[in-house]
Parts: structure tokens; C-alpha cells; sequence
């Protein structure tokens, strides 16, 4: 997909629209430049697996999610059922130091799962989870993911009120 058939799509959201940079603060406080679709695209297909249904993946600065998104994309077009589609969702993790990006990325990523058939509700529900606010650079840091292994329901009603249990990461 080229961007201009991107952003035709997606026009809510466009990471062209600031040429990668939102402000010269956020640049000089935070080393914030965002990563192109096109180049994002271009370093996914020199990982091998990284888009396979059950890989891991986390991106520990994902700012609008250039990255992880194009991940997800290719996650949800291998997955044939509502289960493998929920679990590509659930494999995609990410942290950002501004709370702003973190919204959009998890608004990028809600958007993107429902088009391929994932309710909003059960989207919504992983990545508000999976997509958190921090800071990676400042060590030693806990972070507290959701483990979403060994679940055997296909939806999130299924699983009932008490969640998946939280794994902690040190990094």
C-alpha cells in the first residue's frame, strides 16, 4: 500500500504530516523523531518471524506505532479465525514516554484490528493493556505486561472479569 492509498484509508492519521517531528522541544527534551510507514515497512521484511501469529513482539519506544502497526497488519492477514486474529493482537506490545503517542497508537491499532473483524470491545481491551506509557531509558525499570499465554478462550468475554495475570519485566 503506498502512503497516499494510506492515508486515503487511514486519513485520521497521517506520521507524513509532521515530517516525523511534532516540535523542536520534543526533540531536544526527548530525541522524539517518528519513524516513517515506508521505512518502517522497508526494516519489517528484513526480520525473519516477526509477523508470525504467535511472535512476541516489543517495541520499547513505539511513539505513534509505525512499527508495530505494520506488524500487526501483517500478523492479521496470516489469521484465518476470530481466536488467531485476537491472538496477533495480543503478541504486539509497546511503551512510550508521551502519553500522547500512546493514545494514538492504541487508537492506530484498535482501528487496524477491526477492519481485519476484531470488536472494538475485545481490541480496545488488549491494547489499552499491551500499550502502555513509560519511560525505557531511565534503568532500573519494572514493567508490568499482561500474559496473554495458556488462554484458551477466543474472546474476551470468555475470559470473565478478572483478566489475564501481569508478568513482570525487568529491563
Amino acid at each position: 500500500m503506498t502512503d497516499a492509498e494510506y492515508q486515503a484509508k487511514y486519513g485520521w492519521f497521517d506520521e507524513n504530516a509532521h515530517n516525523g517531528i511534532k516540535s523542536k522541544e520534543r526533540v531536544r527534551k526527548f530525541a522524539e523523531v517518528l519513524t516513517p510507514r515506508w521505512m518502517a515497512e522497508k526494516m519489517i521484511d528484513e526480520v525473519q518471524g516477526a509477523c508470525e501469529i504467535e511472535s512476541t513482539v516489543f517495541e520499547p519506544c513505539c511513539g505513534e506505532g509505525a512499527f508495530i502497526t505494520c506488524i500487526l497488519r501483517r500478523k492479521l492477514a496470516l489469521a484465518k479465525t476470530y481466536a488467531q486474529k485476537l491472538r496477533a493482537c495480543q503478541t504486539c506490545y509497546g511503551i512510550d514516554i508521551q502519553h500522547d503517542n500512546v493514545l494514538i497508537c492504541r487508537e492506530k491499532l484498535v482501528k487496524i484490528a477491526m477492519d481485519s473483524g476484531v470488536k472494538w470491545r475485545d481490541a480496545a481491551f488488549v491494547f489499552d493493556r499491551n500499550i502502555i506509557h513509560g519511560d525505557m531509558l531511565f534503568f532500573p525499570m519494572i514493567v508490568r505486561f499482561y500474559d496473554w499465554k495458556g488462554e484458551d478462550w477466543t474472546t474476551l468475554e470468555e475470559m470473565g472479569h478478572e483478566g489475564p495475570q501481569q508478568k513482570t519485566f525487568d529491563f
